[in-house]
């Protein structure tokens, strides 16, 4: 069984309150908030009232309940029970040398026997990560050596209700500091599949460029087909320099991996005409500018295929960027969003600062885990 909550009660004690759970047979509990400041609490209390299992919860940008709708200063999560297996490792130190976790994972993996040479539809791997670490693709780097892109893996990047300060992840009530998350589910004893969907609002133009210059670890871009970056930019989007800020969200760039865009976003643009992603992109690729596309019909298609690939969805886990949920608002289709995804099924979720799907990590994307039959 697997069920989702959510409560948004004024105080502490009412919110642990209203998140009800059966906890017979309990296994594991995925809860988001954006109540920064009483995360600690929210973490330890939890704990305590549902000793009988593990707990991860991530702050957010903002929360996604399939009742509830996207909101701010809630708590939302989803319980597992009874057959599922899971496997929580921990990858520290994720700015400098997340490498020293490396051979532990490997060694809780094995002591279980789910490090495989191949792995089936009823197994997932979801990456949460400090979401201003900018450490998601070092991390990234560790898991895909170990299982070697065979496992699906998706993830998010925490928030801090937009506040741009710090973000934070708790493990069974404890606060972690430069650390990230990995868990591994497995359905196989359950009458559960699963998989996962990626929705991007935006589309590829005919307009391509290459990086001639950047510095991989840093995110930045320092020229675009031997020009400074910024000035290139414009050049290509056939506009004054001066106004590319008010362009770069409708107009991010897009990597092409498999017939499938990965988006970056420009985080900012330096003084010296450089610019700051907030993804790393190597040198001597070429990219597309993006623009957008109808966000309702990009959801339809994903959503014809969920119905085709499932009989029954019985629950969704979903990473959302912040930015995808200003675009709903903008455009007034926030509610028609939710409801879509509401008539599949049940679901919960966050609003993050960057997005993880396939090993790879972008931005400006709705992540979509379904569970069902």
């Amino acid at each position: 069984m697997i069920k989702n909550f959510f409560s948004n009660e004024n105080s502490i004690e009412k919110i642990i309150e209203g998140i009800e759970l059966e906890k017979k047979k309990l296994r594991l509990i995925l809860f988001f908030t954006s109540k920064i400041e009483n995360f600690k609490e929210i973490s330890e209390k939890l704990s305590k009232k549902y000793i009988e299992c593990e707990i991860i919860g991530i702050t957010t940008a903002g929360e996604v309940h399939n009742k509830a709708g996207i909101v701010k200063k809630s708590v939302t999560g989803i319980a597992f029970y009874e057959s599922i297996e899971y496997i929580i490792s921990r990858i520290e130190d994720v700015k400098n040398l997340p490498i020293l976790s490396r051979q532990q994972i490997i060694n809780e993996f094995n002591k279980k026997n789910y490090l495989k040479s191949k792995y089936t539809n009823k197994e997932v791997g979801i990456l949460f990560n400090e979401g201003l670490s900018g450490a998601e693709e070092n991390v990234l780097s560790i898991i895909n050596s170990i299982f070697k892109n065979k496992l699906e893996i998706i993830g998010g990047s925490g928030g801090d209700n937009c506040r741009f300060e710090k973000t934070f992840l708790s493990l069974n009530g404890e606060l972690l500091n430069n650390t990230s998350l990995f868990l591994y589910l497995n359905f196989e004893k359950t009458n559960f599949k699963i998989k996962t969907y990626k929705d991007v609002m935006y589309k590829k133009t005919d307009i391509k460029t290459r990086i001639t210059k950047a510095d991989f670890n840093n995110r930045i871009i320092y020229e675009l087909d031997n020009k400074k970056a910024s000035e290139r930019y414009a050049e290509l989007l056939g506009i004054n320099e001066n106004r590319l800020n008010k362009y770069l969200q409708k107009h991010p760039l897009g990597r092409t991996v498999l017939d499938d865009i990965y988006i970056s976003t420009v985080f900012s643009i330096n003084a010296d005409k450089s610019i700051k992603m907030y993804t790393k992109i190597p040198e001597n690729i070429t990219v597309n500018i993006l623009e957008k596309k109808n966000p309702l019909d990009s959801q339809k298609i994903v959503l014809e295929n969920i119905k085709k690939d499932f009989k029954k969805v019985n629950m969704m886990f979903t990473v959302q960027c912040i930015l995808t949920e200003l675009n709903y608002r903008k455009n007034n289709i926030e509610k028609h969003f939710i409801n879509n995804l509401a008539n599949i099924s049940d679901f919960s979720g966050f609003l993050s600062y960057g997005e993880q799907y396939k090993g790879i990590h972008l931005n400006q994307s709705i992540i979509l885990l379904c569970i069902g039959e």
